[in-house]
């Protein structure tokens, strides 16, 4: 008869090669031996003879598997202990608040105002509102998964969660009032998004968690919608989605909404004025071509929910043991009141580089902090809650993601990238760069290194002009240019530079921006003669500068006067009388705009040799400066107009690119026409 082999003594060299019998019986061994730590002992607590056990106390001690299960039973225990502790903590708490609640308002025998003014004290100091924390919200599984990349099941959410969406986590959770999540495509920014909101729904806060999300077409929101119907249903928490376009949101039995809305211009704000949106969403912010409609609904990005009032009661066992947070009726045999941690208020934006907003949002949040920091905002205000003055602290981040962590992409997806033939979009998409030129109108031909120059001394005799955009609202722009006569440039370390006769140069500007995009700083007219005769006599050129081409609405007649007539008359500066500032007609003719863009293209174009021929440039270029910024900012990524290619869009920031346009197209005329003077 042949002895059966028993689990622990056939001889194992791989931990994988174990049979579940296998597995069970060291599982028994270990739990036996973490009793008392003693291997012998707890062999024969599992039915091993005194010989069997002395032998086999020594493999299991060696055992990788039984190592491994040791360490996870031990963590598992103190998880537990923990938990237990946090239980008796939070239960100590509950009853520390409630003691409190009776003092502060008990008017009884023994009752003193003292008292009550002590209790209500110490409540505002228990719940953060004598110094104001960002606090923490421990929230389990079945509150949702905040960060999802784009994969095929839930189960592979976990799984495929790369470096930025863990660093997205981090800064969200550690109290980022605005993130942008940006970066190449495909690495999940919608499904993140979409998750954001998810993370707070069945928490307690019921109607008060109210988020929207904004895209300026429906069609791009249909993607939303479809993703959303994709992972809400998978919570099994009764959330209906409404189709219809006067509703297109989804809501849950538990009061929470999330809307999806087309809003396209500043003025789409007063549909939201006087709302409340604890969460606001923003799909592929670069297409909204400035921030007025975003800073507008931050306004809306508000609540007046207040914890303490609004105490929640969730299962105290399931708490205790698990830590989630889990709702019940006040009669439950577990029933715990529970005070919520502040409503976060989150405006959760996604984007690529590229596109008609690509400026304003580079500078409102690339520009603004490093990966991995945040940038804050300090304001003092008067907080109606505790009727004192406070620092708010607004903080935003941006969080890059990479096509690189989804591990459920096709590789013919990234072949669809890698083949894009624009390589500034090519760049945007495939690397996330925000260090290109997007959008269209002059992007293929800017080149940073050919068209920026260092300044020099400006020959005497080379002709210096201005042109000028008026704006007030709307940011004005004045360029000063100098055109060349052939003669060559002469550095100050003596390196002389061929030129070519009717070369433009780009040497100073003023741009009338308040520092936000697309805000203008509201002067008078005679406050911008008078800034561009100041600005002439620093740069030492005054007396040197000739009219040049501007913007023809300023010689518009209203109230008997007009913006040249104003600019024109003459400027007192220190006590010392200046003429005004003159102006010729810019080319307003049938077709001149487009002819103005076209004419700047070739400006451009002239600048950049052909490798196939070494001969020296001979048609005039354009260059700029490296002082003036505005310029390199915001006109090598002007979009065009998705309607009409062979215009800017308008939406966009295009103040200054039309200020350059002006003087390029005046050289088609010949740049001899004479000064005008306002009525």
């Amino acid at each position: 008869m042949v002895k059966p082999i028993l689990p622990w003594t056939r001889s194992i060299e791989y931990e994988a090669d174990l049979t579940k019998e296998e597995m069970a019986i060291r599982d028994s061994v270990v739990e036996e031996y973490l009793f008392d730590y003693d291997w012998v002992n707890a062999c024969k607590r599992v039915g091993m003879s005194s010989a069997m056990a002395f032998d086999y106390a020594k493999r299991f001690q060696d055992d990788s598997y039984c190592q491994r299960r040791i360490k996870e039973l031990q963590q598992q225990k103190a998880r537990s202990a923990e938990r237990d502790s946090k239980y008796e903590i939070e239960q100590e708490r509950q009853r520390i608040i409630e003691g409190l609640r009776f003092e502060s308002t008990y008017r009884g025998p023994g009752s003193s105002q003292a008292a009550r003014v002590a209790a209500y004290k110490q409540l505002c100091s228990i719940f953060g509102f004598e110094a104001p924390k960002q606090q923490k919200m421990d929230v389990g599984v079945s509150t949702g998964v905040m960060l999802v990349p784009m994969v095929g099941s839930m189960e592979d959410w976990e799984r495929v969660a790369g470096e930025s969406q863990t660093k997205l986590q981090e800064d969200t959770l550690n109290g980022a009032d605005e993130i942008l999540y940006h970066g190449t495509r495909g690495p999940g920014k919608t499904d993140a998004q979409l998750m954001r909101f998810r993370r707070y729904v069945g928490m307690g806060y019921g109607k008060h968690w109210r988020g929207i999300i904004f895209d300026r077409e429906y069609k791009n929101l249909d993607d939303l919608v479809a993703k959303s119907q994709r992972w809400f249903p998978e919570f099994n928490d009764g959330c209906k989605f409404l189709s219809s376009k006067s509703d297109y949101k989804w809501v849950w039995p538990s009061g929470e909404e999330l809307m999806f809305r087309v809003a396209k211009k500043p003025k789409d704000y007063w549909l939201y004025h006087g709302q409340e949106f604890p969460f606001i969403g923003w799909n592929e912010l670069t297409k909204y071509p400035d921030s007025g409609l975003y800073e507008a609904m931050k306004s809306c990005n508000r609540t007046s929910f207040v914890a303490e009032e609004n105490p929640i009661i969730i299962d105290g066992d399931v708490y205790r043991r698990t830590g989630r947070l889990v709702l019940v009726q006040p009669d439950h045999e577990y029933a715990m009141q529970f005070i919520l941690p502040p409503l976060p208020l989150q405006i959760f934006s996604t984007t690529n580089p590229f596109g008609v907003g690509h400026n304003w949002v580079k500078k409102y949040f690339i520009n603004s902090c490093p990966l991995g920091s945040m940038k804050k905002e300090v304001t003092n205000v008067f907080n109606p809650r505790t009727q004192k003055r406070e620092d708010v602290v607004r903080t935003r981040c941006h969080i890059f993601g990479s096509y690189r962590e989804n591990r459920n992409l096709t590789p013919e997806y990234v072949a669809q990238l890698v083949n894009i033939d624009d390589p500034n979009l090519r760049m945007a998409w495939l690397g996330g760069s925000w260090d290109i030129t997007s959008g269209g109108m002059f992007d293929d031909l800017w080149r940073q290194n050919i068209h920026v120059v260092k300044p020099f001394p400006i020959p005497d005799s080379w002709r210096i002009d201005r042109s000028f955009d008026w704006g007030s609202s709307k940011p004005f722009s004045v360029g000063w240019w100098a055109r060349s006569d052939g003669s060559d440039i002469v550095y100050p370390n003596g390196r002389r530079v061929r030129t070519v006769r009717g070369d433009l140069f780009r040497i100073m500007e003023w741009y009338g921006t308040n520092g936000k995009p697309n805000e203008g700083l509201r002067l008078l007219d005679s406050e911008i003669a008078r800034g561009i005769i100041v600005r002439e006599i620093e740069a030492g050129l005054y007396g040197r500068v000739v009219p040049g081409p501007a913007d023809n609405s300023i010689w518009d007649v209203k109230d008997g006067n007009s913006t040249a007539a104003t600019m024109s008359k003459p400027i007192t500066i220190n006590g010392r009388s200046y003429p005004g500032v003159q102006w010729i007609r810019s080319d307003k003719s049938p077709g001149s705009r487009k002819a103005g863009w076209k004419r700047m293209r070739e400006y451009l174009a002239a600048s950049i040799p052909d490798p196939k021929v070494a001969a020296l440039r001979e048609r005039p270029s354009m260059f700029i400066f490296d002082n003036c910024h505005h310029f390199i900012d915001l006109v090598p990524t002007l979009a065009r107009d998705e309607d009409d290619l062979d215009d800017v869009d308008t939406d966009s920031e295009d103040h200054i690119a039309d200020e350059a346009r002006y003087r390029v197209a005046n050289e088609a005329r010949g740049g001899s026409i004479g000064k005008t003077v306002g009525t």
